[in-house]
């Protein structure tokens, strides 16, 4: 995988030196950059680039072990949403299949943020990656640089309880950074 040609791509900003403070900012903040080499793990998402025809993407909300998240424009409805870009291969295809049984079984729990649409980006060979399409609901509150104020954290923590209470009532046990489907 290659950079892009410069020329080539003017939609997607100019080249930036970054002092080393900087750069160790964005390491701290960013996916670990050998899951792009080893295995294709994360897709390679580029700001300025149109996924499934329709999406623009705008900019990077996170990433965790299973997806990486971009604000992205939505072309067709003229609004803007979250592409959850899942990894590759069998962790992204059980993350898939957990985000689907969330979606059929907590419908309407409250606190509980699932897709509208989904679709897939192919990448180099035969590794598909599954996107979920979700409504646009703020900033990442893990951001280092930023601290919430008391009363964001208390109230992020009363809806984390509340989401977790429908999570486990609907028998869907969640384990550190993963979910697991548990019919209990």
């Amino acid at each position: 995988m290659s950079a892009p040609d410069i020329n080539e791509a003017s939609d997607y900003g100019d080249p930036v030196d970054w002092s080393d403070d900087e750069a160790a900012e964005i390491e701290v903040t960013s996916e670990p950059m050998e899951g792009y080499y080893k295995d294709c793990k994360y897709y390679p998402v580029r700001v300025g680039e149109v996924l499934d025809g329709r999406y623009r993407i705008v900019h990077k909300l996170g990433h965790g072990g299973f997806s990486t998240v971009w604000m992205a424009h939505d072309l067709q409805k003229e609004k803007s949403v979250a592409l959850k870009i899942l990894v590759s291969g069998k962790d992204g295809e059980t993350e898939f299949l957990a985000q689907h049984k969330v979606k059929q079984v907590l419908r309407s729990a409250p606190y509980i943020v699932t897709f509208c649409e989904t679709f897939q980006v192919p990448e180099a060979g035969e590794d598909q990656h599954h996107v979920l399409v979700m409504r646009l609901l703020g900033p990442n509150l893990d951001i280092p640089f930023r601290k919430p104020s008391i009363v964001d954290r208390m109230s992020a923590a009363r809806q984390l309880l509340v989401a977790l209470k429908a999570i486990h009532d609907a028998g869907i046990v969640h384990r550190g950074e993963s979910v697991s489907l548990c019919c209990l």
